[in-house]
C-alpha cells in the first residue's frame, strides 16, 4: 500500500516555483479536518531512486490545490501525516510494515532457533555453565517475536481497511488505532526487554561457543560446526538489538511510553522543519 504517488503534471506546474533543482514532487492521499480535505507534498532528489530515501520538504495543500499557510492546520496536518506515513505507507523506511516478518521468515527462525537448542545442548555436555539457562531464551523467544508479529499486522490491517474504507486518514483515525499501535510497541519492548535479562549469558556463551566450534571443526563434525555457528550468529543478532535499545532498557512500561509520546512530538517537529516557504 502506498500513501503517497507522483503529482500530477497540473499539480507539479503550479508547485514549480517551492521546487529545487533535481527534485520529484510526489502527493499524498488525502486527509481530513474539521471538515476540509488536505494533501501533503513532498519533496525527493531525482536521483534517489526510492520514495523511501530522503526528504528534501514538505508542503501542505487544500482540495483547490491551494497552499495552507496557517499555523495551527500545518501543526494538526503534520501529526496526521506522520501516522500516515508510518501506518499506511509500504514504502516508507519509518513504515510499521518493514517490521512486519513474514510467515516463510518465521518457520525460517524457528528451525534457525532449532538450530541454536542443539548448539547449547553440545555446550551443556561440554558441561559449559550458563547454557541451560540461556535454552529458556530461544525456547520462549519464538513465542514472544510471532506474537508481537500480529500484533503488528493487526495495526496494519486496521489502517489499511480504513484508509480503503474512507479513502482518507483523520486525527478520529489516528486517535482510534493509538492504542493497538502503542501496544504493539509496547510488545516489543517486552520483547526485548526479556532478551535482556540473559545478556550476561549471551556474552559469556557466544565466547565458548566459538571455542567450541574450533574444536569441532578440527574432529569434523559438520553438523556440530553449523549449529554452534548458528548459534554463535543469533547471539550476535540478540546482543545488537540489546544494544540499540540500550537507553531504554531501565525503563517501566509507564516511562516507555511516555518516551514514545516525546518520540512523536519530536518527529512531527523534525516535519515541520521542513516546511516549504
Amino acid at each position: 500500500m502506498s500513501f503517497y504517488e507522483t503529482a500530477s503534471v497540473e499539480l507539479q506546474k503550479k508547485l514549480e516555483k517551492h521546487k529545487k533543482f533535481g527534485e520529484a514532487i510526489y502527493v499524498s492521499k488525502n486527509a481530513k479536518l474539521n471538515g476540509n480535505t488536505y494533501r501533503e507534498v513532498k519533496f525527493k532528489s531525482k536521483n534517489l531512486q526510492k520514495l523511501s530515501q530522503g526528504n528534501n520538504g514538505v508542503l501542505y495543500i487544500n482540495e483547490n490545490d491551494e497552499l495552507v499557510d496557517n499555523k495551527q492546520i500545518i501543526d494538526k496536518l503534520a501529526r496526521i501525516f506522520y501516522y500516515g506515513e508510518i501506518l499506511c505507507d509500504n514504502e516508507s523506511r519509518s513504515s510499521l510494515v518493514k517490521a512486519i516478518q513474514s510467515e516463510a521468515d518465521i518457520e525460517r527462525e524457528k528451525r534457525e532457533f532449532e538450530q541454536c537448542l542443539h548448539g547449547l545442548e553440545i555446550l551443556v555436555e561440554k558441561q559449559v555453565p550458563q547454557a541451560a539457562q540461556l535454552s529458556e531464551l530461544f525456547n520462549k523467544l519464538p513465542g514472544l517475536k510471532e506474537e508481537n508479529n500480529k500484533k503488528l499486522q493487526n495495526v496494519v490491517e486496521v489502517a489499511k481497511n480504513n484508509l480503503e474504507e474512507k479513502s482518507y486518514i483523520d486525527e478520529e483515525f489516528i486517535e482510534s488505532i493509538k492504542p493497538l499501535y502503542v501496544d504493539a510497541l509496547l510488545s516489543n519492548f517486552d520483547k526485548v526487554k526479556f532478551i535482556n535479562n540473559f545478556s550476561t549469558d549471551l556474552g559469556y556463551i557466544r565466547e565458548r561457543t566459538q571455542k567450541n566450534k574450533r574444536t569441532f571443526r578440527w574432529k569434523f563434525k559438520s553438523k556440530n560446526v553449523m549449529d554452534l555457528s548458528k548459534l554463535e550468529e543469533t547471539i550476535n543478532y540478540l546482543i545488537k538489538i540489546v544494544s540499540t535499545y540500550d537507553s531504554v532498557l531501565r525503563m517501566s512500561k509507564a516511562q516507555y511510553e511516555q518516551r514514545l509520546r516525546a518520540i512523536e512530538k519530536e518527529n512531527v517537529a523534525l516535519r515541520l522543519d521542513l516546511l516549504r516557504k
